[in-house]
């Protein structure tokens, strides 16, 4: 069974999108559409991220904080974890219309 994209956008706009909020200049994108969540692997001349894009629904965007946070604590803990990006406004979790996206660095 295919499962839709949660992608708030196309994906020549998803180009456009990570460079004004991350600064990344995409060279190639895999978009992976699943049950809960769509995934996006992003490579950059500078490395290789992954999107992760939520439907917006109650507690998902104190979920994704919460995530952050321990991922914060375990990288504290010398485990080995991705890294959660921050946009050049300092966010780490966008809202876009009806959808949540963190980018993370890729392990």
């Amino acid at each position: 069974m295919a499962y839709e994209h949660n992608l708030p956008f196309d994906v020549g706009e998803l180009n456009g999108w990570l460079e004004g909020v991350y600064d990344l200049v995409v060279e190639h994108l895999d978009v992976r559409p699943g049950y809960m969540s769509t995934v996006v692997f992003v490579d950059t001349s500078s490395g290789r991220f992954v999107l992760k894009c939520v439907k917006n629904n109650t507690g998902v965007e104190a979920r994704l904080k919460a995530q952050i946070a321990l991922v914060g604590h375990l990288k504290l803990k010398k485990m080995l974890v991705a890294d959660c990006v921050v946009g050049r406004d300092q966010k780490r979790v966008f809202i876009v219309g009806k959808y949540s996206m963190s980018m993370w660095t890729f392990l």
